[in-house]
């Protein structure tokens, strides 16, 4: 059997399933349905594989990555678009740690307890139903870290005017009156 060339052998396999085609129809789902629970019954044995395998393989998956995105812009945008939409609260706190180069982490579960501490409204006008965003009560500009603690939700407006007014002085500005 030519097994070592890739088309003499994928030419050979084609004939042998045209002239067993019923043995082959019959032994085809047996076959799919073994591997299935064997996959099932092997989660770790598989996956210590899987794993052991990619790392040997790093460099021509990478690139074999490389070339398709390369070869397939509009589909990477697609997949992307689709990740980037179900996760971009993810991805926006992940980026923001990385931009902040993990002075302090915000986790997401950290940001959802702050939202909840302030109820979800805004810190500085206290309107409900706003796209809450973070804002460092103190700034990091003037030296506030970028910790769970020195975070507030803040909506849009109230984040863009505030810039990098302490808290304190913002809050002040909005209501004059205590």
């Amino acid at each position: 059997m030519p097994w070592k060339d890739k088309n003499r052998r994928r030419e050979y396999m084609r004939k042998w399933r045209a002239e067993n085609r019923a043995w082959w129809l019959n032994y085809r789902p047996k076959q799919y349905e073994a591997s299935r629970r064997w996959r099932r019954n092997n989660k770790e044995k598989r996956l210590a594989w899987l794993r052991e395998w990619m790392e040997k393989n790093r460099k021509i998956l990478t690139e074999k990555h490389r070339s398709w995105i390369a070869a397939n812009p509009q589909a990477r945008r697609r997949i992307w678009n689709r990740w980037y939409r179900a996760n971009v609260e993810t991805w926006n706190l992940a980026v923001k740690n990385r931009r902040l180069k993990r002075v302090g982490v915000v986790s997401k579960s950290d940001w959802e307890s702050i939202k909840a501490k302030y109820d979800n409204r805004c810190a500085y006008c206290k309107l409900p139903d706003q796209k809450l965003t973070q804002d460092h009560f103190i700034p990091l500009a003037k030296g506030g870290l970028h910790t769970p603690e020195n975070i507030v939700p803040a909506c849009q407006s109230c984040n863009s005017r505030k810039r990098d007014t302490p808290g304190v002085l913002f809050i002040h500005k909005i209501d004059p009156e205590p």
